[in-house]
C-alpha cells in the first residue's frame, strides 16, 4: 500500500455499544502510520486519537468519502451495520477491506479477523475467504501494557472498572455494596461525562471506604496491574486482565458480549447479569470468586500487520 494511503479502524460511535471495539483495534491504531478511526455515525465518545467522521447509513455516499481520503485498508469492527451496508462497502475494489468476523455472519468478507481466544477454526465456514487472521496469537495489546505485566500487587486493592462509557451507571450503582475490607480504584473511561464522574466520586467520598474515583487516568494500567483483584465488564478488558495477571469477575453489560460470557464460563470465571447488583447487599462473596484467566498470549502478529500496510 502507498504511504500516501491511510488505515480507517470503523467501529460504533455510541456510549450504549461500548468502547472495546475500539480499544481492541488499538494496538493496530499504534503501529499503522496514517491510521484514523472512522465513524458513520454522531461521535457520542471523547476521543482524542486521531479520528474522521462522515455521518451517514448510504453505502454510495460512504464508499466516495472513503475513497476521495484516499483509503487503502478499511478495517471493519461493527456489528451495529445493516446486511445492505456491509455487503455493499466490503464488496468495493477501491480499498482494501478486512472485518471483523462473528460466528455466523451473512454477509461474509473475503478477508477476516477475529482474535478472541476462544474463536475456533474448525468451526466456521469460511467458504469464499482469502484471508484470515484467528484467534489469540492476533491479539495485540497497547504499547503501554507491557511495561506493567509483572507489576506488584497491592493485596488490598480491587480495581473496578466498567468499561469505557458505563452505560449502565453499574459504578453509581456499586458503591452502596462495596465492604470496608478493602480498598478500591473505580476508574470510569473516557466515554464518561464529567457530569457523572462527578456524581460517582461524590458518592464514594460519601461513604467510609478508602480508595478513589478516577476519570480515564493517564497510569490506568499501573493501577490495574498492581491491583489484587477487578471487577470488569465481560469485554475486552478481560484480556488485559488476563496478560496483567490479575484475577476478576465479570458482568455482562451488553448482548454481544455473549461468547465473550460463554468462553469465561467456560474458564470457571464468575460472571454476573447487569441486573444482579439490584439483589446483593454486599459484594463480599462475590470478590472471593475472583480467578484468573488463563491465556497463552502471542504477540507475533506481524503478518496481520504486513497485511493491512501492503
Amino acid at each position: 500500500m502507498s504511504s500516501s494511503k491511510k488505515t480507517f479502524i470503523w467501529v460504533p460511535s455510541k456510549k450504549s455499544q461500548g468502547l472495546g471495539h475500539f480499544y481492541r483495534n488499538y494496538f493496530i491504531y499504534e503501529k499503522i502510520e496514517s491510521s484514523y478511526f472512522f465513524f458513520n455515525e454522531p461521535l457520542e465518545l471523547d476521543i482524542k486519537e486521531r479520528h474522521k467522521a462522515f455521518e451517514s447509513q448510504n453505502a454510495d455516499e460512504l464508499i466516495s468519502f472513503l475513497i476521495e481520503e484516499n483509503v487503502g485498508t478499511l478495517i471493519i469492527d461493527h456489528y451495529f451495520l445493516s446486511n445492505s451496508l456491509f455487503e455493499k462497502v466490503t464488496n468495493c475494489t477501491e480499498f482494501k477491506v478486512l472485518t471483523f468476523y462473528k460466528k455466523n455472519q451473512t454477509p461474509l468478507s473475503k478477508n477476516i479477523i477475529n482474535n478472541n481466544p476462544f474463536i475456533n477454526e474448525k468451526e466456521l465456514s469460511l467458504e469464499g475467504v482469502k484471508h484470515s487472521f484467528l484467534g489469540e496469537k492476533f491479539y495485540g495489546f497497547r504499547q503501554e501494557i507491557d511495561e506493567y505485566k509483572n507489576s506488584e500487587k497491592n493485596e488490598n486493592q480491587i480495581f473496578i472498572c466498567f468499561g469505557g462509557s458505563d452505560h449502565l451507571k453499574l459504578s453509581l450503582k456499586i458503591i452502596d455494596k462495596l465492604p470496608s475490607l478493602y480498598e478500591y480504584v473505580i476508574v470510569l473511561g473516557q466515554g464518561t461525562d464529567l457530569k457523572y464522574y462527578q456524581l460517582v466520586k461524590e458518592k464514594f467520598n460519601n461513604v467510609s471506604l478508602e480508595g478513589e474515583v478516577l476519570r480515564h487516568p493517564k497510569n490506568f494500567f499501573k493501577l490495574f496491574s498492581s491491583s489484587s483483584a477487578a471487577i470488569i465488564t465481560s469485554s475486552t478488558i478481560c484480556y488485559e486482565a488476563s496478560f496483567l495477571d490479575v484475577p476478576f469477575v465479570a458482568i455482562e453489560t451488553a448482548i454481544n458480549q455473549n461468547e465473550i460470557v460463554k468462553y469465561l464460563n467456560s474458564k470457571k470465571i464468575k460472571v454476573l447479569s447487569c441486573n444482579s447488583l439490584d439483589h446483593i447487599n454486599d459484594i463480599t462473596e462475590v470478590i472471593a470468586e475472583v480467578q484468573r484467566l488463563e491465556v497463552n498470549w502471542s504477540h507475533d502478529i506481524s503478518t496481520l500487520l504486513d497485511f493491512i500496510r501492503n
